[in-house]
């Protein structure tokens, strides 16, 4: 029998000597629990790399380094990681092998920042049992497994190293499971979780055996036993305590990976066996839950992995900022979030008064501050340069709006609390934000959300609490919020439908033109007016300027 240890962790980028730190507790604890194998994710060692680090010469060191102590400290033990190498000036993903005798053997090297991967497969020996290695060929679940003509025949265990931003233990679970197990005794697919600035991993990876199929929780770190031999897989559960200075929960106290239920799934029908609450919780999802579970992991391990002490937001008593001040709140806790009102005679009382009830709900610290004079003074030290130019009222506009991200970044400044940018993807698309006004801040949560999505996420968060939430509560937004028409309120009257088609219609025609990359005459035929289509595409192609200089946000699906 050979004891596997599956461990799905959330990795700090850049982080090497705290992820190697953590990957040595758990493998030392892994030992202690009669472990013959310890099965760590991509990148394990350097956290996931979106681009070149900065400091290339220090931190590919810094790899070797901790790859290397973590093989002089393990004995007896095999280990599978990921971390990358600098090939030929060219950055590498590489997956090793820590042998029981202490020696680092590579399995796998692929160029790192491809989307389409080889199917590379390294084939070994572990106590007796034929392993097989693979890593996930794309970011898409429907793709996440190998195809069966890349599975060696006659496997004991196949390991599949993910990196899914999808729902990938439902999907993994009906596409072509039994085909692939049909090669293999047991299979393996172990996901990535965590954020990673603009890429969110779902977790929730998967164990399927010959009768029984295994699954880790979703959003959070998991770790899963499993005794394997010739014939069958069993799982159970294990607690590994993992040092504070090497986790990415939200706090600074040590805590325990500890799988209280493993669920249990009949291969002959995929269905669930009874599981307690707490694991349902873990592992089931709507569509919309899964996008406001995404949503909070990238902003709880955002501001954690940037030491930032918080979040800070503009709370306009619209349903944008009302949205993301719900989303924070949930990640990190009404303790850690900031809103400010910054009003000037444009605001309507309405919407202070909005914003004020939205965030006494949340119970999150809300300031209210008039902008009024600030604004005053700027128009009148501009009023002859704009006047000579005849200028629009787009500039005092924008100006409001500028005050506010100074102010807001100010607030940012002095407390280390992460300004959070409120836009959407309908509005940053189109350009219906101010650079440096609305657009200040070090992330933007909405930036891959549809404003007809930010009605969803609203409406479902209303009436459900989200799993890992930090705030128990229903009914969190306003119905006043949800149902006034959208306006920037930077004069008069202003409603975002005197300069943008209503946004059923925006987003769906943005969603043909660019997710779907249609043409305009394909977006006519599909029910709209060419002039609609025209000022669509118009808009777009006017602020693609601005749509660069935007903060980064998570991509979520």
């Amino acid at each position: 029998m050979t004891t596997t240890l599956i461990a799905q962790l959330n990795y700090h980028t850049g982080n090497v000597v705290g992820n190697t730190e953590k990957l040595f507790s758990i493998t030392s604890s892994a030992g202690k629990l009669g472990s013959d194998l310890v099965i760590f994710g991509r990148y394990a060692v350097c956290g996931l790399l979106e681009k070149d680090p900065v400091l290339a010469g220090d931190f590919f060191n810094l790899c070797l380094k901790g790859l290397s102590d973590l093989a002089a400290q393990v004995k007896g033990i095999s280990v599978i990681v990921g971390s990358v190498l600098l090939d030929q000036g060219s950055l590498s993903e590489v997956i090793y092998l820590i042998t029981p005798d202490q020696q680092l053997r590579e399995l796998i090297r692929i160029p790192a920042f491809v989307s389409e991967e080889s199917e590379k497969c390294a084939v070994f020996n572990i106590s007796g049992l034929r392993v097989a290695l693979l890593l996930q060929r794309t970011k898409q679940a429907d793709t996440a497994l190998p195809n069966s003509c890349h599975v060696p025949d006659n496997t004991d265990l196949l390991i599949v190293l993910g990196k899914s931003q999808h729902r990938c233990s439902e999907e993994l679970a009906f596409l072509g499971t039994p085909t692939i197990t049909a090669k293999t005794k047991t299979l393996i697919y172990l996901n990535m979780v965590g954020g990673y600035t603009s890429h969110v991993f779902s977790g929730g990876s998967i164990v399927s055996a010959t009768h029984s199929t295994h699954k880790l929780a979703l959003w959070k770190e998991d770790i899963m036993l499993l005794d394997l031999t010739g014939l069958e897989t069993t799982a159970r559960p294990a607690s590994i305590k993992v040092p504070c200075s090497a986790t990415s929960a939200y706090g600074n106290d040590d805590y325990e990976i500890t799988p209280k239920t493993v669920t249990n799934y009949l291969k002959s029908n995929w269905k669930e066996s009874a599981p307690e609450h707490s694991t349902a919780s873990a592992h089931s999802s709507s569509a919309h839950e899964f996008t406001y579970q995404g949503l909070m992991l990238a902003i709880r391990d955002f501001i954690h992995k940037n030491s930032f002490a918080g979040a800070v937001l503009g709370l306009s008593g619209g349903i944008d900022s009302a949205l993301v001040a719900a989303i924070t709140t949930d990640a990190i806790g009404a303790e850690n979030v900031h809103t400010f009102m910054l009003p000037t005679r444009y605001t309507s009382r309405s919407s202070i008064e909005d914003a004020k009830e939205c965030a006494e709900r949340l119970g999150i610290m809300h300031t209210v501050i008039s902008i009024e004079e600030t604004f005053c003074t700027c128009t009148r030290s501009l009023q002859s340069l704009l006047s000579a130019q005849n200028s629009s009222g787009v500039v005092e506009e924008n100006i409001q709006s500028r005050i506010r991200g100074m102010f807001l970044m100010a607030v940012s400044n002095g407390t280390n609390l992460l300004l959070l940018a409120t836009g959407n993807k309908s509005e940053l698309l189109t350009g219906y934000m101010t650079l440096y006004g609305d657009t200040c801040g070090g992330f933007a949560p909405l930036k891959s959300i549809y404003k007809t999505k930010v009605y969803d996420l609203v409406n479902w968060r209303n009436h459900n609490i989200p799993y890992l939430s930090k705030c128990k509560k229903l009914d969190i937004v306003p119905t006043s919020v949800i149902d006034k028409p959208p306006s920037a309120e930077l004069r008069f009257n202003q409603k975002d439908q005197d300069t943008l088609p209503e946004y059923d219609r925006l987003d769906r025609m943005l969603k043909l033109l660019l997710d779907e990359r249609l043409s305009k005459e394909g977006v006519v035929h599909r029910g709209f007016t060419k002039e609609e289509v025209d000022l669509v595409e118009h808009l777009v192609k006017r602020s693609l300027f601005k749509l660069n200089q935007v903060a980064p946000g998570p991509i979520v699906y």
